[in-house]
């Protein structure tokens, strides 16, 4: 029994040591697999087409990123030799935490968040979701605020009126010429904030909408207490996610607000005694 032993583990050896190796220009992409003992492998292809299988991603020359494919199962996350603008932020067993930087530089600034499962098998390259998420992101109109204020001049100790109505929310949908997944663009304004040039603030959530119709009907309103020049801010604040083939809904970070801003006057009125 100690010579079959000592015979298999010499030809193992003898395998691990023939094994074909590889620079890290010569590395395409990897993946993992488990084999017939139960032992998780890496395989790495070559640009040439053929195959180098390493025990851990250590042996691996030079760095891997994560990327997306799909290996027959869905879409999935594997490792490629050149930077793909996916960044891994913590594995979880065979998911994985990607954020995505469209810069296409490493380091950020990151834009999207997703959980993707590990591909079982070789993958083939898809396009990158965000891509397209990317791509209806520009070409969708970001409307910004156009408030009224009333009075058109402010009085001290008086309510100031504004009225400020976000759009509706929007869903956008876009086709992949590649693979044919469907992918849904929500984009909803989820808060209005008003600065009112003095120090004071409201914020004002999606269900108190009904009342930035300004005067009379409305209910969000401001009192300035001295007579001076004010600049006003609203902003609204976006929040905007995707979805691929109706699946759970991932958010896009860093979507920044759309403002406005413009010089209001507050006067004091000042009674006078005649007669």
């Amino acid at each position: 029994m100690k010579q079959a032993t000592a015979i298999l583990t010499i030809c193992l050896a003898i395998l691990v040591n023939a094994a074909p190796t590889a620079t890290a220009d010569e590395i395409a992409h990897c993946w993992y697999e488990i084999d017939a003992f139960g032992v998780q492998q890496l395989h790495c292809r070559l640009a040439g087409g053929d195959t180098v299988v390493y025990r851990d991603r250590g042996e691996v020359p030079g760095p891997l990123y994560p990327a997306i494919g799909d290996d027959g199962n869905g879409v999935c996350w594997y490792h490629r030799s050149v930077y793909t603008g996916w960044e891994s932020f913590g594995i979880d067993g065979t998911r994985n935490l990607l954020y995505f930087n469209p810069d296409g530089v490493p380091g950020g600034p990151f834009i999207a968040e997703s959980w993707f499962e590990r591909c079982e098998g070789e993958p083939w390259e898809i396009e990158i979701v965000f891509d397209l998420v990317w791509e209806v992101m520009e070409s969708f109109d970001f409307a910004e605020p156009d408030p009224e204020f009333n009075p058109t001049i402010g009085i001290t100790g008086l309510p100031t009126y504004i009225a400020a109505q976000p759009p509706d929310p929007v869903i956008e949908t876009i086709v992949s010429p590649v693979t044919g997944r469907v992918v849904d663009v929500e984009f909803v304004v989820t808060t209005v904030t008003i600065e009112w040039g003095d120090g004071a603030e409201t914020e004002v959530t999606s269900d108190l909408y009904r009342e930035l119709v300004g005067y009379p009907n409305g209910d969000i309103t401001h009192t300035y207490e001295t007579s001076e020049f004010v600049d006003p801010v609203v902003s609204y604040n976006w929040r905007v996610r995707f979805r691929v083939d109706q699946g759970a809904w991932q958010p896009v970070n860093g979507v920044e607000p759309t403002t406005w801003t413009n010089p209001y006057q507050v006067d004091e009125i000042v009674g006078r005694v005649t007669g």
